[in-house]
């Protein structure tokens, strides 16, 4: 067979994959599926995800609203608000207890915001596995190393000296993410997932330098959102007056640089190196579902209990 016309077949097998997927993770399905089961199931919660977020949500549905739960997956965020606008604007669904959940991005809020919208306080439910306090849970139940090991307080420095690192070298890969905001192109236009972080940077337990695609990606970027250098110059200084980059940045790059760091301590404690005690297994494996296996661990933003408590009152 041609192996022009296999890759072709391949091309549009896959696009007509993406467009099902699409289709059934769209407003209009998500508004379909809240209709066949909201007069099946009145006394549920309706809980309207954008992507693969229920996997960070639902534990902590569950934990503070203790109601079943209906999860629907909506597409993207856009698609999400589509949604909360459409049911919560419609009176016929006024008695229903529903919750939309989206990522704040760099996005201001929504002026018509309500009380069944959750926007996170930072870019997106990937910051919330990105912190010190979730690193020192890890050390604790996967490495076995707390407070008053002999380990403890390097592999804290260490965590702090890479994400610094890692946070000044993705200034520039962030201000183009803002110059996108400020120009209104979605992800549809220009397009972020399929940036691998790994090619922008590279990282060892020594230090974190950039990859040998970075200038190509940011050269590109910058290509398809023709920003000019002062532009670019202008959004660096914005980011940079944010102070807090764990919040102000892109999650998910931010928790590549996570896995890849808990993936190289893994790796060390299992060559005995780095590590001064290493009498206990690691076991953490890490894999394209570590929204799930990190969840356990990931900060819970009070804002995002007060939520959930306001609507357990409506149960």
């Amino acid at each position: 067979m041609d192996a022009m016309k296999v890759g072709k077949d391949i091309s549009s097998e896959n696009s007509l994959i993406n467009e099902m997927r699409e289709s059934r993770e769209s407003p209009n399905a998500a508004f379909i599926t809240f209709c066949e089961s909201y007069s099946k199931y009145p006394k549920h919660v309706f809980c309207f995800f954008e992507g693969e977020d229920a996997k960070y949500y639902n534990s902590r549905i569950n934990a503070v609203v203790g109601k079943e739960i209906i999860p629907i997956k909506v597409g993207n965020k856009s698609g999400t608000l589509k949604a909360w606008r459409k049911i919560s604007k419609d009176l016929t669904y006024d008695s229903i207890n529903k919750m939309f959940f989206v990522d704040r991005d760099m996005d201001d809020l929504p002026e018509d915001l309500d009380t069944n919208l959750y926007v996170t306080p930072c870019y997106s439910i990937e910051n919330l596995y990105v912190t010190e306090t979730v690193f020192e849970k890890i050390l604790q139940s996967e490495f076995s190393i707390s407070k008053i090991d002999e380990d403890y307080q390097s592999c804290m420095d260490k965590f702090r000296e890479l994400y610094d690192q890692f946070c000044d070298l993705m200034v520039e890969f962030n201000a183009l993410v803002l110059i996108r905001k400020n120009k209104g192109l979605g992800e549809n236009r220009v397009c972020l997932s399929n940036i691998n972080t790994k090619k922008m940077i590279n990282i060892t337990l020594s230090r974190i330098t950039k990859g040998n695609k970075y200038d190509v990606i940011i050269n590109d970027l910058k290509c398809r959102l023709q920003a000019t250098d002062e532009e670019l110059e202008e959004a660096i200084e914005k980011i940079r007056l944010q102070g807090d980059y764990s919040n102000a940045f892109r999650g998910k790059n931010q928790l590549d640089f996570f896995v890849a760091l808990l993936t190289l301590l893994r790796n060390a404690h299992k060559d005995k190196v780095f590590f001064k005690e290493t009498k206990t297994s690691v076991s953490i494996n890490l894999t394209n579902n570590r929204l799930s296996e990190l969840s356990q661990y990931a900060i819970t933003p009070d804002c995002l209990i007060k939520f959930l408590q306001y609507h357990k009152q409506q149960s």
